[in-house]
């Protein structure tokens, strides 16, 4: 598997507990150990592509997609 894009933050939606401090705060609390396809530890880490592409707002306002662009450009390169 390749990935294309950018760094996910390193939070997962897994397996967590939630406990309330004393100033009244509801805090996540992570019991879950979840790695990538290549074993890399995601929580806290975030997940780094394979590729890294960082879309602007110059692209967004322009209607390109560079994360696509490259997607398709190492799948035609695979041929």
């Amino acid at each position: 598997m390749i990935t294309v894009g950018t760094p996910t933050h390193g939070n997962l939606s897994g397996t967590a507990a939630f406990a309330v401090l004393p100033c009244g705060l509801t805090v996540r609390i992570t019991n879950g150990y979840i790695t990538d396809a290549k074993g890399r530890i995601i929580e806290v880490n975030g997940n780094e592509p394979d590729y890294r592409v960082e879309p602007t707002i110059s692209d967004f306002l322009n209607r390109r997609d560079p994360v696509m662009e490259k997607a398709v450009e190492l799948l035609l390169a695979r041929k």
